[in-house]
C-alpha cells in the first residue's frame, strides 16, 4: 500500500509527498508559493491517499486551501467509502500522531 500526500490542481494529481509530518508540510508550503504566483486557491486541493496495486483506493481532504485550515472530519472521492477505524485512528495514519502522543488524556483538553 503506498500512502501520499498530494496537491490537486482541478482534481488532478500535480505533486505529491510521502505520507510523514514532514511530507503535508512539503506540500502546504509548495502550495503557499503557488498561491503567492496570484493562482485561485479555489482549484487547489490538498489530499491524503491511498494506492494499492491496482490503483486508488481512498482519498481524504486534509487542508482548506481557502481557509488554510485542516479539514479535520471532511473526506472526498473515497473509492471505498466506509471507515475503518475512528477519526482519531485516522488521524495518526495521516502522519499526525494521537492524542496520547502529545499527552492529552480522556478529556483533559
Amino acid at each position: 500500500m503506498k500512502h501520499n500526500y498530494e496537491i490537486l490542481i482541478d482534481d488532478k494529481v500535480w505533486i505529491f509527498y510521502p505520507k510523514s509530518r514532514d511530507g503535508l508540510e512539503s506540500a502546504i508550503a509548495e502550495l503557499d508559493n503557488a498561491l503567492e504566483e496570484g493562482d485561485d486557491p479555489a482549484k487547489y486541493r490538498i489530499v491524503y491517499s491511498q494506492y494499492d496495486d491496482e490503483g486508488l483506493t481512498q482519498r481524504y481532504d486534509v487542508f482548506d486551501v481557502e481557509w488554510d485550515e485542516y479539514e479535520l472530519n471532511g473526506y472526498s472521492q473515497s473509492m471505498n467509502e466506509s471507515m475503518d477505524g475512528d477519526f482519531d485512528s485516522g488521524m495518526a495514519s495521516a502522519g499526525f500522531g494521537t492524542d496520547e502522543d502529545y499527552g492529552c488524556f480522556g478529556e483533559d483538553y
